[in-house]
């Protein structure tokens, strides 16, 4: 699964807690195969500084990397996540 385009979505920002929460959105092709969609998570992080979108976005992204690595798929060796160039991590 090569991720071609993200799209994140803060929804709110826990200050007591120092918490993220939003929607990621991967938009991607699986190399080798006509197959292209989309995969949707809702995610929660820590996140020590709200004002930077950056970091926001990482925050995000990351969380939704370590759902996506619990899948069957993925644990099992039967497809591996990448990301295209200039595409967040």
């Amino acid at each position: 699964m090569n991720v071609q385009k993200t799209d994140v979505a803060v929804s709110s920002y826990d200050a007591e807690n120092g918490r993220i929460t939003g929607d990621v959105t991967f938009f991607f092709e699986v190399p080798g195969e006509i197959e292209q969609g989309t995969a949707h998570f809702q995610c929660s992080a820590d996140l020590d500084d709200p004002s930077s979108k950056a970091k926001a976005g990482r925050a995000l992204v990351r969380e939704a990397c370590r759902q996506i690595s619990r899948m069957p798929e993925f644990i099992l060796g039967q497809r591996r996540l990448t990301f295209a160039n200039g595409v967040l991590p």
